[in-house]
């Protein structure tokens, strides 16, 4: 009777069921008031309402279905209204930076629903059975059965692993030191450990930048149902979700699934070991240009983004043969691409820190002083080069007058007068020594004068013997 009841109920809620709940309301008031009414026009009136009323109510549920989602095609449009009508109970999921905002119990759910997925994220759906379709930014309507594969967030990803500022991974904690803290230390601590060839430790930490493959967004093209400003490719999106990488425990006891995101990581540090293991502690910190800590961070960036890449041999020297990167393959297969590595705030032993800082200073100050000698001695080889130029500028000057005389004058004032008067004009003419030698040319032109005027008493007093 209840269930009876509630049918009953659910259909009077209906735009129909009003119509004929207030008919029946309408005949059994005029019924009781003796207000007398015809059977036939009234149900001929009753089924223009019926009609009327399923019409506007179809067209109206039409018009405002396109409203609640941010469709844009006349299929979509189409396909929200079917929903709305039939009052589908598949989920409604919301995909927010790759990651899925579900209502209480909407992954339970299995019919046909609706997903929205912003500019940021793609996702792969599936069913029991089979995956099914890679869907990008927009509104997606789900078949009945189908659910999330998984998501991808398309932003470019950064990640961080080892040590953290604050961490001091080779000091015994203060004793008041939590253990939650001090697990959470040791933890980071061993994501990135590495022993050189000569056995030691060294702890760097690795940041990774990486994606999903991208492809150039174009939003000029009305036939791209799917544009993203951070670039979307299905065929990416598919290995990323769709494609696993399983990792072994050391005991091979376990196996621990990664996702597409956690790959990157994981081959970064397999790559730090392998790379470290090929130097000597020595050779990771010197006072070159390029030291062991740079070359293993090149090397891990070429082998994550080149697919051949130059061999190093057990002792870090190029062998100069290439060798295929399995790392920069396995990326590609999962539709993942790496952008930059990082190597940074290397942790050492304290002890053995403090001795290379020493070798750096006692190094820093003999190639100072091996520098400072070598620029005395250039210094010196130049200030040799220059005296010689002088004098052999000079001598040319000097005597650039008497070349064109057949004979030299006997008047010693009158050869001195031809010297310093080209020396003159050559200082003269000359910029750069002009604004260095102004008292020079003073003295140059007082001495010039002197000449004059001792070659003139010489010249009268010898017309006055002759006389």
């Amino acid at each position: 009777m209840r269930r009876l009841i509630g049918g009953l109920w659910s259909i009077l809620l209906t735009p129909l069921g009003v119509v004929m709940g207030v008919t029946l309301v309408w005949h059994l008031v005029a019924w009781l008031l003796n207000i007398p009414f015809h059977l036939a026009p009234s149900l001929i009136s009753f089924i223009l309402d019926l009609i009327i009323v399923y019409v506007l109510y179809d067209r109206w549920v039409y018009f405002f279905a396109q409203f609640v989602l941010p469709i844009q095609t006349p299929a979509e449009r189409k396909e929200i209204y079917r929903r709305v009508r039939s009052g589908a109970d598949g989920p409604a999921l919301f995909i927010k930076n790759g990651q899925a905002i579900l209502g209480i119990g909407e992954e339970r759910k299995r019919g046909s629903g609706v997903i929205v997925v912003d500019t940021a994220s793609a996702a792969v759906l599936r069913t029991d059975t089979e995956i099914r379709e890679t869907i990008g930014p927009g509104v997606t309507f789900t078949s009945k059965g189908e659910y999330l594969a998984g998501t991808v967030d398309l932003r470019p990803q950064l990640q961080t692993i080892g040590p953290i500022p604050g961490d001091r991974p080779f000091d015994i904690p203060p004793a008041d030191t939590p253990h939650k803290v001090y697990e959470e230390m040791k933890k980071r601590r061993n994501e990135t450990i590495g022993l050189t060839r000569d056995g030691f430790e060294v702890i760097p930490t690795i940041s990774i930048k990486f994606s999903v493959q991208k492809t150039e967004a174009d939003f000029h093209n009305p036939d791209l149902r799917v544009n993203s400003r951070y670039g979307y490719n299905a065929e990416a999106v598919h290995k990323a979700i769709v494609r696993k990488m399983v990792q072994v425990s050391a005991d091979k006891e376990s196996e621990v699934q990664l996702s597409w995101n956690q790959l990157p990581a994981h081959l970064a540090i397999n790559l730090w070991r392998e790379y470290v293991r090929k130097f000597k502690f020595s050779e990771l910190f010197t006072s070159e240009k390029v030291g062991g800590i740079q070359t293993i961070e090149e090397m891990i960036n070429k082998r994550m983004r080149q697919f051949d890449v130059v061999e190093l041999d057990d002792t870090g020297t190029p062998t100069g043969g290439l060798i295929t990167s399995l790392e920069a393959q396995h990326l590609f297969e999962r539709g993942i691409q790496v952008e930059e590595v990082k190597l940074h705030s290397v942790y050492i032993d304290p002890s053995f820190e403090e001795r290379i800082i020493k070798t750096w200073e006692t190094n820093w100050h003999s190639n100072a002083l091996r520098e400072q000698k070598q620029l005395e001695e250039w210094e010196a080889l130049i200030d040799t080069s220059a005296r010689e130029e002088a004098v052999r500028t000079f001598a040319e000057l000097a005597s650039k007058p008497f070349a064109a005389k057949n004979r030299l004058s006997g008047n010693p004032f009158i050869t001195l007068q031809l010297l310093f008067q080209n020396l003159r004009e050559a200082v003269v003419s000359d910029n750069n020594l002009n604004s260095h030698l102004e008292q020079e040319l003073r003295k140059m032109d007082d001495f010039s004068k002197w000449l004059k005027d001792n070659n003139a008493s010489i010249a009268f007093g010898a017309k006055d013997r002759e006389a």
